[in-house]
């Protein structure tokens, strides 16, 4: 992939995407050849004293399109970071800012979209649940078992591979977080939901997978099978949810993504789910309406409430504004639609964008007389 018109003057950007690396998005794209490296005194790069920028690579969807563009514009592989979910760790962002003021990533601001999670179900689950008693399994009360049978419309863990689930005591994952867990018992009172263990509290699963919530926990074959993904992200909001809205769940973490998908594929389940994101468009899923987010609760651990918008960021290393100011100045006005972001295939995607977005993605460009602290033109 080819950088666009006289960006950068030609900085060498070596993405990880190799079957790209000598293809021109325009026709004006500066070529391999042609392109530059910025200092690397310290030699971080381990390629001599001058590097590509380089970028970290996220290995979700919304992130790939956001790097993908980003690497056809500046071509790199650590120097920048696109799609940072920054709000659930924004506290710990700030404190690591304050304790190393001079290597601490700088953010960017907003990369143009928020983030947002929640728990999905497929349409054609949906679809059966209203066509056959008119229940509504895009809004969460439809799952309150002194109310409804909302079980009925999916599969049961039964049906599942425990194989493909992480024990629930694993160290790594989020059932495992003393902190979090403590607060599930704190604010919903199912102390039984939860067991104290040498190393602190960790989620009370019957079978070493699957945690089962107080609505059907006298009989797991009433249970909603709830897949999570990663290490468990979030895992805990689901906990508190299931429990203050009575529903049927046995939630249980994913050993891999590829597992994850393909359960959420093949049996009728609810899942964990994030916008932007698009893999699972094709299953016409809707996410789960949860009552309005309430930050003040959430601020003390009290999860009942739907999940905050998520401020999604652009960071990149300390002293990138020093050795390539322009890059820093471009990154600063990039700004990308949802739909963009959520898109596939990503490079297809991406290169399409730039070409029928010339104008937009232009007044992102640093006009080549303008100087930059004690960097002149």
């Amino acid at each position: 992939m080819g950088v666009a018109g006289s960006i950068w003057a030609g900085l060498l950007l070596q993405a990880g995407w190799v079957a790209l690396a000598d293809l021109l998005c325009l026709t004006d794209g500066i070529a391999r050849d042609s392109r530059r490296f910025i200092p690397d005194p310290d030699n971080t790069s381990h390629l001599g004293a001058e590097t590509p920028i380089r970028l970290v690579l996220f290995d979700w969807p919304s992130a790939a399109v956001a790097s993908t563009l980003a690497a056809i514009f500046i071509r790199a592989l650590g120097h920048v970071a696109m799609d940072c979910w920054m709000s659930e760790i924004l506290f710990n962002f700030e404190q690591f800012v304050l304790a190393n003021p001079d290597v601490a990533p700088i953010d960017l601001g907003s990369i143009g979209y928020s983030g947002e999670n929640a728990l999905a179900v497929r349409g054609s689950v949906r679809e059966a649940a209203y066509a056959s008693s008119g229940l509504a399994l895009e809004f969460y009360r439809s799952y309150n078992v002194s109310a409804h049978d909302a079980a009925a419309y999916f599969d049961r863990i039964s049906d599942l591979k425990l194989s493909h689930f992480h024990p629930c005591n694993t160290s790594s994952n989020e059932f495992a977080n003393d902190v979090e867990m403590r607060l599930y018992g704190k604010w919903t009172g199912d102390w039984a939901g939860v067991v104290e263990t040498d190393s602190g509290y960790i989620a009370n699963c019957p079978d070493g997978h699957f945690w089962i919530s107080p609505a059907c926990r006298h009989n797991t074959s009433e249970c909603i099978p709830v897949l999570a993904a990663g290490n468990g992200w979030i895992v805990y909001v689901f906990m508190q949810w299931s429990t203050f809205y009575q529903i049927p769940a046995a939630i249980g973490i994913s050993k891999t993504w590829d597992t994850f998908t393909a359960n959420v594929a093949a049996f009728r389940v609810l899942f964990h789910w994030w916008i932007p994101d698009a893999t699972f468009h094709h299953l016409d899923a809707s996410m789960l309406q949860l009552p309005r987010h309430k930050a003040q609760e959430w601020a003390v651990g009290n999860y009942r409430s739907a999940d905050p918008q998520s401020y999604i960021a652009k960071l990149v290393a300390h002293s990138l504004g020093s050795v390539a100011p322009k890059v820093q100045e471009f990154l600063e006005n990039f700004d990308l639609d949802l739909e963009v972001a959520a898109a596939v295939p990503v490079e297809d995607v991406a290169c399409e964008w730039i070409r029928k977005n010339r104008a937009r993605w232009k007044k992102w460009v640093p006009v080549d007389t303008q100087c930059f602290g004690c960097v002149g033109v």
